[in-house]
């Protein structure tokens, strides 16, 4: 499976950072298409279940992810079911004396 890495410094602290990324709710609200709805099935510890909906040509996509919480350090999510079933993504923080890097 093809890997990428993307690297990003935000002018905020660490702590500042990790209130956004570790929100998991106003995170999905801030970045998901108008199109997709994301409905949380369970969630236990630093683990979340998340359905997922979304309208591509025309065609409703469903899918499941799992996201697990391992903070301050990292943010794992896989996809449990449905489109691109397997996929896993890893967001790591760091904090520099410009802020918070950021890598997916």
């Amino acid at each position: 499976m093809p890997k990428v890495e993307i690297q990003r410094t935000f002018n905020v602290p660490l702590d500042k950072a990790l209130e956004y990324f570790g929100d998991h709710e106003l995170y999905n609200r801030q970045h998901a298409r108008s199109d997709t709805t994301c409905t949380i099935v369970n969630r236990r510890d630093n683990e979340v279940v998340v359905e997922v909906k979304q309208q591509v040509s025309g065609q409703t996509i469903n899918f499941t992810t799992k996201t697990v919480y391992r903070l301050p350090q990292s943010i794992e999510t896989e996809t449990l079911s449905g489109i691109a079933k397997g996929s896993r993504q890893k967001v790591t923080f760091e904090s520099v004396p410009e802020g918070t890097k950021v890598t997916y």
